[in-house]
């Protein structure tokens, strides 16, 4: 395992100090930074080394950067290098005040969270949460990995997305999959995969996941199928 840089660099030599780790997840650490810029920056720093295809899936997404997807998601914005030129991270905008969106959905974490949320302010965030997919979709990628961990909903019912750099994103024609995803998003059609590694996603299967989580949204975070029908056999 690779230690953590102290300072990175970005691809025209700007340096970026590292501070305080406000986030952890199973590929990098997020961290706060010293530098202050037009749009407030974080940085997620890799804890391994990363392969020459991981790098050129970040290249795509940083050329890719646009205010839509600012506007919508935590989305690579710059890649960031030790001072030996090997790529480490990326700077991407900080997401603040947003709860995942299980914390909306929860009928008791929502009391918690979101004390003031009515019928309306549910509608709306659904609203959001499929106008954040449709962002990300009119740009050609496919979220993948759709999960009530990587959408985060704040107290004005705005949503954004975190975690981008898992998504599936093509250039000239090469996929670069997600690799991962979770079974309750997941269509019927690709329950049976042990491993997304090789499985290319379509809009169609990003917007099963976007549905639950809508019904879940609108249905105190009940799945739509859930239930069990325990009546006599129908037609």
């Amino acid at each position: 395992m690779s230690s953590n840089p102290t300072v990175l660099f970005d691809n025209s030599k700007n340096q970026y100090s590292i501070k305080r780790r406000i986030g952890s997840g199973g590929e990098g650490d997020v961290y706060e930074i010293n530098e202050v810029t037009s749009i407030e920056l974080v940085a997620k720093i890799y804890k391994e080394s990363i392969t020459d295809e991981k790098i050129e899936k970040l290249l795509v997404m940083v050329n890719a950067f646009d205010d839509k997807l600012q506007g919508i998601a935590a989305w690579p914005r710059e890649l960031l290098m030790d001072k030996n030129g090997h790529v480490r991270g990326f700077l991407m905008p900080r997401v603040k005040d947003h709860k995942p969106i299980h914390e909306l959905f929860n009928p008791s974490a929502r009391k918690k969270y979101f004390p003031s949320a009515d019928w309306a302010f549910l509608v709306n965030a659904a609203k959001n949460t499929v106008a954040a997919f449709h962002t990300i979709h009119s740009h050609g990628f496919v979220v993948g990995d759709v999960n009530e961990g990587n959408l985060m909903v704040s107290s004005s019912s705005t949503v954004k997305f975190i975690d981008c750099d898992s998504f599936q994103v093509s250039k000239n024609g090469k996929v670069y999959p997600c690799e991962v995803g979770v079974p309750m998003y997941t269509p019927p059609e690709l329950q049976a995969r042990k491993s997304f590694r090789d499985s290319i996603r379509t809009v169609n299967h990003d917007v099963f996941g976007m549905a639950v989580i809508c019904f879940q949204l609108l249905f105190m975070g009940r799945h739509p199928y859930v239930g069990i029908y325990q009546g006599p056999d129908i037609t």
